[in-house]
């Protein structure tokens, strides 16, 4: 059995091409996956984090930070039309979706990786933060959030250091 690997990066996106050929008269079998990235910040932490041996998820997981309602009390507000109505619409809910997510040594393990905040970051995290808290198994949470390779080597340290102390 030949296996080959070969992995590209263009612009963002990491292509793994997986063939596999048992005997040469045999046509290879291509699996390709691709992981599109918004930053070159979250494509170097997806990298390093598989290249220390973990697992990294990007952009998988979305919590639930806030639920929507369907309000009842009357709220009057302007429509396009610059005219008063009662908009009683449903309120959705507040998402957050970390960069990246894995598990290790029973740890759920959550990295942000910031290049510039928008003026909403700074709320959804706090509402992340509590809504982690209120959680169970909240002690099994380790929240990173980093700015550079330097803050994400040191990072990984830690997480290293809390699997080996899980472990004992």
């Amino acid at each position: 059995i030949i296996i080959t690997i070969r992995i590209t990066k263009f612009s963002g996106i990491i292509y793994f091409q997986i063939s596999r050929r048992r005997n040469c008269t045999n046509p290879y079998i291509s699996i390709n996956i691709q992981i599109t990235f918004k930053s070159k910040l979250d494509l170097m932490a997806y990298k390093l984090l598989e290249e220390k041996g973990f697992n990294p998820q990007y952009e998988q997981n979305t919590f639930i930070i806030w639920q929507g309602f369907r309000p009842v009390v009357p709220f009057f507000t302007k429509n396009k039309a610059r005219q008063v109505i009662n908009n009683n619409k449903k309120l959705i809910n507040i998402t957050y979706t970390p960069d990246i997510y894995f598990e290790y040594q029973g740890y759920k393990v959550i990295i942000e990786m910031k290049g510039f905040t928008n003026d909403v970051y700074p709320i959804k995290v706090k509402l992340f933060r509590k809504y982690i808290e209120q959680l169970q198994d909240s002690n099994n949470y380790l929240l990173f959030e980093l700015y550079t390779k330097q803050q994400l080597l040191t990072a990984i340290q830690i997480i290293e250091e809390y699997g080996k102390t899980r472990n004992n």
